[in-house]
């Protein structure tokens, strides 16, 4: 059996940036219902004790293999079949190592906040004070550079393991980091501006309708964001790696 080998590429212009986040767009208008119940599941399922994690993630592979079904015309089904992804070997193996490195970032912010004399308690979760929002970006943004493409290379790549997955992702961002930074401010003009403003007006209005109104919104996009950051990262492994 011949070995498999990959190629990163790195000669991309800047111009591919807008074709990667308007690509994503375009894959969501496929099957918009398929894609926002799976992200409303992630979401719910993020809530369940000590598993949550875990199954969040084989939720984002399903979107993620959603993705790959549309770019290639195939037929998307609305069941989520985490069953099947998770026999998956290095799948599976993703799931825990993801749960094992949020269980040790809630700790870190769990002390950080009590060293600040914060309490971590649903209270303060809900006040969402400024030195609990940083801890939460910054949090998203260590694991969105830590991980990158790599639950795409992982989940279309069977041989791979998690380190080797994580060590292309990292070769990836590195070769490309001016593309991928210039994408994701892209990225953020449409989804995390919006959010925030629609986040601050729900938390602002007093108006029960105008409330109302805002909080909907700002679900939907939330949702949108979770559905779309995936399909980005198909996209970004789609044009980025080559297997040969």
């Amino acid at each position: 059996m011949s070995m498999v080998k990959f190629k990163i590429r790195n000669e991309f212009n800047i111009g591919i940036a807008w074709v990667w986040v308007k690509a994503s767009f375009m894959v969501f208008r496929e099957k918009p219902i398929n894609f926002m119940y799976f992200a409303l599941m992630f979401v719910m399922v993020s809530f369940l004790p000590f598993l949550g994690s875990f199954f969040a993630t084989a939720v984002a592979m399903r979107i993620l293999m959603s993705s790959a079904y549309i770019t290639n015309n195939s037929p998307v089904e609305i069941k989520l079949n985490l069953p099947m992804l998770l026999r998956q070997r290095n799948v599976l193996s993703f799931a825990i190592f993801n749960t094992g490195i949020d269980l040790i970032l809630v700790s870190i912010i769990s002390e950080v906040m009590q060293s600040q004399g914060m309490s971590p308690s649903a209270n303060e979760m809900l006040t969402l004070s400024p030195q609990l929002a940083y801890l939460l970006i910054g949090t998203s943004v260590f694991k969105a550079l830590f991980y990158g493409i790599s639950p795409a290379i992982i989940l279309f790549n069977h041989e791979l393991g998690v380190f080797q997955a994580l060590r292309m992702s990292w070769t990836f961002i590195v070769r490309n980091i001016s593309v991928i930074f210039f994408a994701v401010l892209l990225l953020a003009a449409f989804l995390i501006i919006p959010l925030y403003l629609f986040t601050m007006l729900a938390m602002i209005v007093t108006n029960t309708v105008l409330f109302g109104l805002c909080f909907f919104i700002m679900i939907m996009i939330a949702l949108l964001a979770i559905v779309i950051s995936n399909v980005f990262i198909y996209n970004l492994y789609a044009t980025g790696v080559e297997r040969f």
